[in-house]
């Protein structure tokens, strides 16, 4: 309203052509087009947990693969973490390694410092996930992460940054992740593998979580294995999808 006056003021004494009126004009329509553009994905945080039931140190085992992309695919860009087990520049047992990817072309690798294989039995591993848009190219981070064999790690973010033409993270989806993600060696040995809480920051400055629990692995007792009795009064405990 109070712009408006402004212009009406101008126009009353005859300034519409004057330098400060089309600077004026020119803000005003930038402003415009600000407040009208949907705001756009930045960044994306996934809050992971793996519980390891007994891993075995002779074949570094289990060995779970996390996978994060701008998009539904991995054609481009994109992120994995490999844990307790690095496979750049060679392959080495335990630890862990955040890697960026350019469809198959391998771009480059950091590893976190810790270096020990999963030894330690009914393990906590906790960890987040993140990619963000920055200004030469998408960042790919691990970070927040603990667990009994490791301590903690990645508490400052271990990160690889890859040059794109992706110009925004619009494409994302949690489902991809969840598809995309999985343990390659030893699932017997993973008694659960799943996404606890999904952040989301816009370029307006919002953040948006979402909670719900996406399970990517879950390890149970064949049902062969258990009395018939005990079967039929537990059903919804034992009919889950059993991954090996």
């Amino acid at each position: 309203m109070r712009t408006m006056t402004i212009i009406r003021a101008m126009k009353s004494t005859g300034l519409l052509n004057s330098p400060l009126y089309l600077a004026l004009a020119v803000t005003l329509g930038s402003s415009a087009r600000a407040q009208s553009e949907e705001p756009t994905l930045v960044r994306v945080e996934e809050d992971w947990v793996a519980l390891i039931a007994e891993p075995d140190t002779a074949t570094s085992s289990p060995q779970i693969l996390n996978v994060i992309s701008p998009r539904t695919d991995v054609s481009a860009v994109f992120g994995m973490v490999q844990i307790n087990h690095r496979g750049f520049p060679a392959f080495q047992e335990g630890g862990l390694q955040v890697q960026g990817w350019n469809g198959s072309l391998f771009v480059k690798a950091m590893q976190v410092n810790k270096s020990a294989t999963l030894y330690r039995t009914s393990d906590r591993i906790q960890y987040t996930i993140a990619m963000e848009k920055v200004t030469d190219g998408i960042k790919f981070e691990l970070l927040n992460g603990s667990s009994r064999t490791w301590g903690r790690f990645a508490q400052t973010p271990v990160a690889v940054t890859l040059p794109t033409n992706i110009s925004g993270l619009d494409g994302y989806s949690p489902d991809f992740s969840v598809s995309s993600s999985g343990v390659n060696l030893g699932a017997h040995r993973v008694d659960l593998l799943y996404i606890t809480a999904v952040r989301s920051a816009f370029s307006n400055g919002q953040t948006v979580t979402d909670g719900t629990d996406r399970v990517i692995h879950r390890y149970n007792i064949s049902v062969e294995d258990v009395p018939l009795a005990e079967y039929e009064q537990n059903v919804d405990e034992y009919n889950v999808d059993i991954t090996e």
